[in-house]
């Protein structure tokens, strides 16, 4: 799954079932940090209410391979994502267009 994020908060369902994360990449060529978040789901997430599972920093003008355990990350109702300006899971700031580009490897 890929993402280049959008003028928004980014609120995308990768897998509307039950599955495992293997790995995240994160790049944001922005001057910014924008935090990429997780979430339990089966369908988008409405960022800001729904319950974040995990929260990932996304470094200004930076990439970043986020550390996931050689198991993976399980999900038993879905996979879905969004990503924020701010880091408080209840954030709803837009991030620019096209500043940040998200691959998610899942099954």
């Amino acid at each position: 799954y890929e993402l280049v994020c959008t003028n928004s908060t980014n609120g995308n369902n990768i897998k509307s079932s039950a599955g495992t994360v293997y790995s995240i990449t994160a790049f944001n060529n922005g001057t910014s940090p924008y935090y990429l978040k997780l979430y339990n789901t089966s369908s988008s997430p409405t960022v800001g209410t729904s319950t974040v599972v995990a929260c990932y920093g996304i470094p200004a003008g930076g990439g970043n391979n986020i550390p996931i355990p050689p198991q993976g990350l399980n999900f038993s109702t879905g996979i879905s994502i969004a990503c924020t300006g701010g880091i408080a899971n209840s954030d709803t700031t837009t991030i620019p267009a096209s500043t940040v580009v998200i691959t998610v490897a899942y099954a």
